[in-house]
C-alpha cells in the first residue's frame, strides 16, 4: 500500500491505472487447468479493462478514519487471489481525508513481485502526472514478456544451455 499525501483525481487515478494495467503485459497472463498441468496464456486487456478495475472506499467520515482504512486493508490482505481467476490483481483506493490516500495494490505472486509493484507506482504516478497536466501519456518503458519469453527459448535452445546444465 502507497500512502498519497494530497488530493487526488479519482477518475484521472483510474485511467493512469488503466493505462499502466494495459501496458503491463505481466498482469495479462492467465493460467487454466489442463490435463498435463497447469498453463499459462496471455488475454487480452480488454477482457478485464472493460469492467472496474479500482474499488474505491472513503473512511473520512469515520471517528477514526485511519484505523477504519488499516482494517480494510488488512481485511482486504487476507482474502486470497486464485491462481485461476480471471483477474490476478486488484487495486482499492481508500480515502483517508481529502488530501490523504491510501493506494492499495494485490498481485497474486505468479504475476507480480515487490520490485514490479514498485514500478507500477512509478508508471501509475508518470501516467496521472501527464493526465493532470492534460498531456499525451509519455512512453511506457515497460519490458515485453513475449520478448522475454524468445530470449528463453532461444537460450534453452543453445550451446549455452547444455554447457549450463552440465555444469
Amino acid at each position: 500500500a502507497v500512502e498519497i499525501f494530497g488530493v487526488v483525481d479519482v477518475d484521472r487515478f483510474e485511467e493512469a491505472l488503466r493505462l499502466a494495467v494495459s501496458e503491463a503485459e505481466t498482469l495479462h497472463i492467465g493460467f487454466l487447468e489442463s490435463d498435463v498441468g497447469p498453463k499459462q496464456f496471455f488475454r487480452s486487456a480488454f477482457s478485464f479493462l472493460s469492467r472496474p478495475i479500482l474499488k474505491t472506499v472513503d473512511t473520512s467520515s469515520y471517528p477514526d478514519p485511519y484505523a477504519a482504512a488499516k482494517k480494510i486493508l488488512n481485511d482486504d490482505t487476507l482474502k486470497t487471489i486464485d491462481p485461476l481467476d480471471d483477474i490476478l490483481f486488484r487495486f482499492s483506493l481508500i480515502k483517508i481525508r481529502d488530501n490523504w490516500f491510501i493506494w492499495q495494490q494485490r498481485y497474486h505472486h505468479i504475476v507480480m513481485d515487490g520490485l514490479g509493484c514498485s514500478l507500477m507506482v512509478q508508471r501509475v504516478s508518470e501516467l496521472y502526472s501527464d493526465l493532470c497536466r492534460g498531456e499525451a501519456p509519455s512512453p511506457s518503458w515497460f519490458g515485453s514478456i513475449r520478448q522475454a519469453t524468445d530470449r528463453e527459448a532461444r537460450y534453452r535452445a543453445s550451446e549455452d544451455f547444455e554447457s549450463d546444465r552440465r555444469f
